[in-house]
């Protein structure tokens, strides 16, 4: 009996451990295949300090098809507050047509060459203040 419950237990891990690995692959991929642009307002920015490492939390909210949509993502960079500036910006949100909720924040050049995508000049000011002030964000 012991070992049908870790059996079960074993395939009840491989499985959720394969359905993560399978979102975090398969959602970016459909996003890049058939993709909108939006913008996202920064609703939050919760910096985090842990070990001297520097990370955060940006929420934000998109609206698409009259559905307002909250989203986190998580970055972390080098020594800066800057973060504070982009709270209550507007940046380019990139989202899956027929997911919304499939949606990826645009901070840095590079996830705009992602998509083949040129940022505003104003955002590119912003982008430009966080690559100065951050150095890398990941």
């Amino acid at each position: 009996m012991r070992k049908k419950v870790w059996l079960f237990i074993a395939a009840l891990f491989l499985g959720l451990t394969a359905y993560v690995i399978y979102l975090e692959w398969v959602g970016p991929f459909k996003r890049k295949q058939n993709f909108a642009v939006t913008k996202g307002n920064i609703v939050g920015v919760s910096p985090d300090i842990m070990n001297g490492s520097y990370s955060a939390d940006i929420n934000y909210k998109i609206l698409v098809n009259g559905k307002e949509i909250t989203r986190l993502t998580r970055i972390t960079y080098e020594k800066s507050n800057v973060l504070f500036m982009l709270f209550n910006k507007n940046m380019d949100v990139v989202y899956e047509k027929d997911d919304p909720g499939n949606c990826e924040l645009l901070l840095t050049r590079n996830s705009y060459r992602e998509y083949n995508l040129l940022p505003a000049k104003d955002v590119l000011r912003v982008l430009e203040e966080l690559e100065a002030a951050c150095g890398a964000i990941h």
